[in-house]
């Protein structure tokens, strides 16, 4: 058996968050909710404390562009962990500059 994917949720509002894990809880077996951050310190602070994720998917915060520069902070400090990027941004240019701070996925 295969151990679960360990993911790290990062939204700046803590109501995606809630939804995004329980849109995530019947896939318990495979997706384990290591932790959930709300905010730029707190992403970066959940990163640090939970070494062993997987995956952190983060908004990028499309209002302020604050996801991408966690973003940015997060993998400056664990290069290893993969950051998948949501957002409801359905621009090329804001595509280009999330894979070139080095995400995983859009």
């Amino acid at each position: 058996m295969t151990r679960a994917l360990r993911l790290i949720l990062a939204n700046d509002s803590e109501i995606i968050v809630e939804g995004l894990k329980a849109l995530l809880a019947p896939y318990a077996d495979r997706i384990e909710i290591v932790a959930p951050a709300t905010g730029d310190l707190d992403i970066v602070f959940e990163s640090d404390v939970h070494p062993e994720a997987d995956v952190m998917l983060i908004d990028a915060f499309s209002r302020t562009g604050a996801g991408l520069d966690a973003a940015t902070k997060v993998l400056d400090h664990h290069p290893d962990l993969a950051v998948a990027v949501f957002t409801e941004v359905d621009d090329l240019n804001h595509l280009f500059s999330a894979l070139r701070l080095g995400v995983t996925g859009y």
